[in-house]
């Protein structure tokens, strides 16, 4: 979080990336709530999922960004994702940046 933004999701919830591919939503009672959805990621050494930024307008249109290793062992890239977070689901899933090693 940044001092002087105002934060896009609800008061005391928190969208937190866990590196082997989940997308959970911390609750404020503490509770998680899993994301179902999340594209396939590449889990391994320095892959898996990365970060979860949220739309500037995630107010209005539930937008949400992730980073990720995607592919596999013998073909992995940097892929960056736009997807809705409709409650407890990604739906709309777009490919925006696909970043492959030469």
């Amino acid at each position: 979080m940044s001092l002087g933004r105002s934060l896009p999701l609800k008061t005391a919830h928190i969208l937190v990336t866990e590196k082997s591919g989940r997308l959970v939503r911390l609750e404020p009672n503490g509770s998680i709530t899993p994301i179902t959805g999340t594209p396939p990621v590449y889990f391994a050494s320095q892959g898996g999922l990365l970060e979860v930024l949220a739309d500037t307008d995630f107010a209005n249109n539930g937008m949400i960004y992730l980073s990720f290793a995607g592919g596999d062992k013998s073909a992995n890239r940097t892929t960056v994702v736009k997807a809705k977070l409709d409650g407890d689901k990604l739906t709309e899933i777009q490919t925006i940046l696909e970043v492959w090693p030469r």
